[in-house]
């Protein structure tokens, strides 16, 4: 049964009209993978005691709360709590269409009404990155080798390195456009060594390591002295 204080609550919300200016600071934009969970609290929460609460995704009501009671929507029951001492919203099992914008209500004992708001970006975890070029051993200056890079999820950026060092092009080595494989044409003793190749988004990394061996051709020659006759 919905007490009295919580009929209160929702009556002096839907009577404010729109106001102007966001009162309620967020530090920051939040990101997080797909299954993660996220707590969305203002850095300047009023000192004055609380009346009433809500939170918005966009249009959707997630909760509304008075100091005596919460109510949570059903969309977001078995994933989400609330803590008015603190205005937090936390949320689990994020899910890709949870990105979006976060609005937060609240009025004061003094009648007055704070909001504000922030953003949360989603992102597939990433997974089974791995590395596959030459397994065998390469000769210097007569082969070329490429070294291509897999993986799956959000990947919004793609860096690579040689022994813990930036990989940068040059004239024998080539990254390909979307910069997942790297050629290099010929290769030289100096391109023996560890390759790293590191998918990222803003929530997570996973790297993988492939390890080339160049060679090189040892060539003999045949001495013959040369006689003279007298």
């Amino acid at each position: 049964m919905v007490s009295h204080g919580l009929y209160w609550t929702l009556w002096m919300l839907s009577c404010f009209g729109q106001y102007l200016g966001e009162d309620l600071q967020f530090s920051e934009v939040a990101n997080a993978a797909v299954g993660e969970k996220l707590v969305f609290a203002p850095d300047n929460p009023p000192s004055l005691s609380i009346d009433a609460v809500q939170w918005h995704f966009g249009t959707t009501l997630i909760l509304t709360a008075a100091p005596d009671s919460t109510i949570i929507v059903s969309a977001y029951r078995d994933r989400g709590s609330f803590d008015i001492s603190t205005l937090a919203l936390e949320l689990w099992n994020l899910r890709l269409d949870d990105s979006g914008i976060y609005r937060l209500t609240v009025v004061t004992s003094a009648g007055d009404q704070l909001t504000g708001e922030t953003s949360l970006q989603l992102f597939e975890r990433i997974y089974n990155v791995r590395l596959t070029g030459p397994e065998e051993p390469l000769i210097e200056e007569e082969l070329f080798a490429n070294i291509l890079s897999d993986g799956t999820g959000n990947i919004t950026s793609v860096q690579w390195m040689k022994d813990n060092k930036p990989l940068s092009p040059s004239n024998s080595i080539m990254f390909s456009s979307d910069n997942r494989s790297v050629s290099i044409s010929p290769v030289h003793r100096s391109d023996t060594g560890e390759y790293q190749c590191t998918y990222s988004n803003p929530t997570m990394y996973k790297m993988h390591i492939l390890s080339l061996i160049i060679n090189c051709e040892c060539k003999t020659f045949k001495h013959q002295d040369d006689l003279s006759s007298i």
